[in-house]
C-alpha cells in the first residue's frame, strides 16, 4: 500500500513538473526601468525602455521586456523595430526611424515635467502629443520619453519620437482582464514632402513566451485541430507571412498564440491595423510567423520596404517552439493635412486561465 502511494506521489509531482509555475518580480537592467500596475497587488509587471533607450538599428519605440500578467510571463520582448513611409509622387520614400524622442506635454501632480531624451513622468492628466493638437501649431511642452497615465482600470504608456517632418506618437495600453493595445499615431510638421499624398507603415515585433519560451504555437481560433486537444484549428506547421485579405490562415479571423502545455493563450485582433490601408507590394504583409532568432530583432534593411520575407523558411517549424509574431499597421495620409493624426492599433487578447 505504502509503495503504491508512493508512486501516486511521484507521478503526481512529475505532472506537476510540467506546467510552469508563475515566476517572480522581472529584473530589469538600467536604463530599463520596472513597472508595476495597479500599485497595490499588481496584475502587471514589466520593464520598459523609451524610445531613446530602445534596441534596434534604427531604434524600436516603447519598447517592453519580461512582460508578466498575474506572476505569468507573456511577452519577452515587444516593440516596433521598422517604420516606413511612401510618397504617392514627389519625395519617393523613406525608411525612418523610432529613437529621437521629441518634446510633448506631460502634467504631473507638481506641474508639467521637464526632461531630456530618456525621460519618465507620472502624470495626472492625458498627456498631449501631435495627435491631440495638430501639427500645424508645432510641438509642445517641455517632456521627453514616456509618461504614464495610472487609471482605476487602464495602464498607459505614451511617448512621441520625430524622424525628419514627422511625429510619431506611440501607446502601449494594459488592462485588468489581461488585454494589451499597441497604438500608433502619424502625424507631422509643416514641410516640402507634405504637400503629397502618403502612406505609412508600422511594424509590430512581438517575442512571445507564454509560460516559458517553449512549447508556444500559432493557428486561428475555432475547433480543435488535427493535433488534437485544445489546439486551435490551422495550426501552424512551418514560417509564414500572410495578409488579413487571404483566405487562409486569416480572414478576419483571430490568429491564436497558444503555450501547448497550460492552455494559456491570446488572441491577436489585427483587422482594425491594416484594413484601412491594406497590405500592397510596399508594405508586403500583415503577419509573420517565425520561430525566434536573436539576429532577426529588425529587417537589416538599407531600402525602405521590409524585407521581413527574407527570415520566412517554408521548412522552419513553428509548433511549439519560441515564436515572434510580427504585424503591421498601416494608415493614408492626405496631401497638406498637418492636423489629421492617422492612428492605427491591435489589440492582443488573453483567454484560458491566467490565475496565479
Amino acid at each position: 500500500m505504502r509503495a503504491s502511494k508512493l508512486v501516486w506521489i511521484l507521478f503526481a509531482l512529475a505532472v506537476l513538473a510540467l506546467v510552469p509555475a508563475a515566476e517572480a518580480t522581472p529584473t530589469c537592467t538600467a536604463p530599463a526601468r520596472l513597472m508595476q500596475w495597479p500599485a497595490s497587488s499588481p496584475v502587471w509587471e514589466f520593464c520598459f525602455l523609451t524610445p531613446f533607450q530602445s534596441s534596434g538599428p534604427r531604434g524600436s519605440g516603447i519598447e517592453l521586456r519580461d512582460v508578466y500578467y498575474k506572476g505569468h510571463l507573456v511577452l519577452k520582448q515587444a516593440h516596433e523595430p521598422i517604420l516606413n513611409v511612401l510618397y504617392q509622387s514627389g519625395c519617393g520614400c523613406y525608411r525612418d526611424w523610432s529613437y529621437s524622442e521629441v518634446r510633448f506635454e506631460a502634467i504631473t501632480a507638481s506641474g508639467p515635467a521637464i526632461s531630456g531624451a530618456g525621460g519618465f513622468a507620472d502624470v495626472v492628466v492625458p498627456p498631449r502629443t501631435v495627435c491631440d493638437v495638430g501639427g500645424s501649431g508645432g510641438d509642445l511642452g517641455n517632456f521627453n520619453g514616456v509618461a504614464a497615465e495610472k487609471l482605476s482600470d487602464e495602464l498607459i504608456l505614451t511617448s512621441q519620437f520625430q524622424a525628419g517632418w514627422y511625429r510619431y506618437m506611440m501607446k502601449w495600453r494594459f488592462f485588468l482582464d489581461g488585454r494589451i493595445m499597441p497604438e500608433f499615431g502619424f502625424g507631422a510638421v509643416a514641410a516640402s514632402c507634405i504637400a503629397y499624398n502618403h502612406t505609412h507603415h508600422v511594424y509590430w515585433r512581438l517575442d512571445f513566451d507564454i509560460d516559458g519560451a517553449a512549447n508556444d504555437h500559432v493557428g486561428i481560433e475555432g475547433s480543435p485541430g488535427s493535433r488534437g486537444g485544445s489546439l486551435p484549428s490551422n495550426t501552424l506547421e512551418t514560417e509564414k507571412m500572410a495578409k488579413l485579405t487571404d483566405p487562409h490562415p486569416f480572414n478576419g479571423v483571430p490568429l491564436v498564440v497558444q503555450d501547448a502545455v497550460t492552455g494559456r493563450g491570446y488572441r491577436i485582433l489585427a483587422e482594425k491595423a491594416a484594413m484601412e490601408q491594406p497590405a500592397d507590394a510596399f508594405a508586403v504583409g500583415d503577419v509573420w510567423v517565425l520561430k525566434y532568432n536573436a539576429n532577426e530583432i529588425s529587417d537589416n534593411a538599407t531600402g525602405c520596404p521590409t524585407t521581413l520575407n527574407n527570415y520566412v523558411n517554408a521548412t522552419a517549424s513553428v509548433y511549439n517552439q519560441d515564436l515572434v509574431v510580427w504585424v503591421r499597421g498601416g494608415a493614408f495620409h492626405a496631401a497638406s493635412d498637418l492636423d489629421d493624426c492617422h492612428r492605427t492599433s491591435i489589440v492582443l487578447e488573453p483567454f484560458g486561465n491566467w490565475n496565479p
